[in-house]
């Protein structure tokens, strides 16, 4: 094998560990954050309502919610719907189906009873985020491995197409 012939592979070589390595640091996912024109309003439920899919009586439902569930109004259309988010879930719902807080103190202690039910999710959060971390991690080491396996096959042609040369020195043996 050539000298040129053994660049070539070294050189395809240290493409694919460096694409395979850039394939496992950029499994962070990015989050993008939305443009609105509108300001997000807080509302609730004035009874039990369905968010739909789309502004339409007859599209699917994403989520059943309650009465008085607080909702983030995120969007207006021009049909008498609001776009809604209610934690992961995001639709629409008619607008004569939300009411406005009657004051801030009712809000404010919406908002209380939220975060108490939720104080247990945050612990669930953190250790799903660990448990990612500790994948990329492992990814990591299994790219790393991959490159130390493919660095000492190029290793290994290049000490055998110097031996069908003659030697290190490039000498042949008489």
């Amino acid at each position: 094998m050539s000298n040129l012939k053994i660049r070539r592979v070294v050189t395809l070589c240290g493409i694919c560990i460096l694409a395979i390595f850039l394939c496992g640091l950029t499994g962070v996912r990015i989050l993008t954050a939305r443009a609105s024109e509108n300001a997000v309003v807080v509302m609730k439920t004035a009874e039990r309502a369905e968010i739909r899919e789309s502004p339409d009586e007859n599209a699917r439902t994403v989520l059943e919610v309650a009465q008085d569930t607080p909702l983030l109004v995120i969007g207006d259309t021009d049909t008498g719907w609001y776009q809604v988010q209610y934690r992961d879930a995001e639709g629409y719902l008619e607008k004569e189906r939300l009411i406005s807080y009657a004051d801030k103190e009712e809000l404010g202690q919406e908002f209380a009873a939220v975060e108490q039910d939720f104080q247990g999710g945050f612990a669930q959060v953190q250790q799903h985020e660990n448990k990612k971390q500790q994948d990329r991690i492992w990814r990591m080491v299994i790219v790393l491995m991959a490159a130390a396996i493919a660095a000492l096959g190029v290793y290994a042609l290049i000490r055998k197409s110097r031996k069908e040369k003659g030697g290190a020195d490039g000498c042949r043996p008489m």
